[in-house]
């Protein structure tokens, strides 16, 4: 019920608000309007169409190039229904405001017809005034808004399906055995393998973070959207990752959703060694590090301190979690330094503070509380459901660790 209202329910919401803001007040032939509307609702209505003839709404199972259209009218009018949203308010701040000091907008005059223009088809916004501008206006006001939501949404699927570049961070630890000083750990998260981000994609990024190098590869979650029978060739690439420690990963809430017990033993065939409530020792010279891993939530199983149960007491602990949540009770078993993925960074800088609430505030980069460290990778792919970013790319990231006061 609350995915067909999130996913249904509010773009067909947009889609009304978009049509009645701007399409219905142009000066058309009416069937003109009917079209504009209806490829408008086709665009709104992607997540249904996708159930119907590709998929579902989590995997759509269509081609590349129907993906990125779709997306794109997805995106546009989902805008377009911000746009008018942030008009009716902005009109209505306005309009309260003059009858807070005594003044009423003028009406515009009218010819006898009703649908010319302004008096003298003049426009000026004196004219004009706000409630209601001239005809003219409002075609221009239409268009304007109509070229600003198709050029946001393009950059923003482009955004969205680019190839991640890499953020570096250090961090230090005081406690952190000598011997790791200068480790390097490369995070990957939310790759979300899938019709969108195909397997040329899943190479690229594999490249990169060969390049690097990196003594430990560790991937926190959502690596696919689909089954094993439609993705395999698609994740088969995550099988060349190289790293002098190896390849750790724990689920994500996609893994449950695309079937994580037929995915696991695959994982683990392309040298991903997935970390279910269990953790690992890794070595250096006389000095070690206990890397844990926990199943996602939405499995109804995750326990932390299940996942350090044989591990020795008091040494550094690291644990790969999906979710950026639950810091308190991973510190007071001992982590020192989480690495999460899941909100993508909130996709859209304004979502944040939609995002910000369901992950205890944490978004995307490196939080501090309770005496341990948090790193959130902003993702290395995108969810094919809402593919755009905006101030917010994706990313794959070196972490070295330090011994040190930070």
């Amino acid at each position: 019920m609350v995915f067909h209202l999130l996913f249904v329910g509010y773009p067909l919401a947009g889609w009304l608000i978009a049509v009645c803001t701007f399409v219905t007040p142009l000066r058309v032939r009416p069937w003109i309007k009917v079209a504009i509307s209806m490829l408008l609702l086709a665009g709104a209505l992607k997540f249904v169409f996708y159930s119907g003839i590709g998929g579902n709404m989590f995997t759509p199972m269509i081609s590349r190039p129907v993906f990125v259209v779709w997306s794109f009218a997805f995106s546009a009018v989902m805008l377009l229904s911000g746009f008018a949203m942030a008009l009716w308010v902005s009109r209505w701040t306005r309009r309260s405001i003059r009858r807070m000091v005594g003044r009423r907008a003028p009406t515009p005059p009218r010819r006898v017809d009703g649908n010319a223009p302004c008096q003298n088809n003049a426009c000026g916004w004196d004219n004009c005034g706000w409630e209601w501008p001239c005809a003219s206006r409002r075609e221009f006001v239409s268009g304007a808004f109509a070229v600003a939501a198709t050029g946001i949404a393009a950059h923003g699927m482009h955004e969205g399906l680019r190839i991640p570049g890499v953020v570096r961070v250090e961090l230090a630890f005081p406690d952190l055995p000598p011997e790791f000083d200068g480790y390097r750990i490369v995070q990957i998260s939310d790759t979300h393998v899938s019709s969108a981000l195909p397997r040329s994609r899943t190479k690229e990024v594999v490249d990169i973070v060969n390049s690097l190098k990196g003594d430990l590869v560790c991937v926190t979650g959502d690596i696919v959207d689909g089954t094993v029978e439609d993705r395999l060739a698609d994740v088969r690439p995550l099988a060349e990752i190289k790293s002098a420690d190896g390849v750790f990963g724990c689920s994500g809430n996609h893994e449950y959703y695309s079937g994580y017990d037929s995915w696991r033993p695959r994982f683990e065939e392309f040298g991903i060694r997935m970390l279910d409530n269990a953790s690992v020792q890794i070595r250096r010279g006389g000095g070690e590090i206990t890397l844990g891993g926990v199943v996602d939530p939405v499995s109804g199983n995750c326990d932390p301190v299940k996942a350090f149960g044989n591990a020795p007491h008091g040494g550094f602990r690291v644990l790969l979690m999906h979710r950026p949540t639950c810091t308190r009770a991973n510190a007071s078993v001992g982590v020192r330094l989480q690495l999460s993925g899941h909100t993508h960074g909130g996709g859209l800088n304004f979502f944040r503070p939609l995002v910000a609430p369901h992950n205890e505030g944490h978004i995307r980069g490196l939080y501090e509380e309770h005496g341990m460290k948090l790193y959130v990778n902003a993702g290395t792919g995108q969810w094919a459901g809402f593919p755009m970013r905006l101030g917010n790319p994706s990313e794959i990231t070196e972490i070295t660790l330090r011994r040190g006061r930070a």
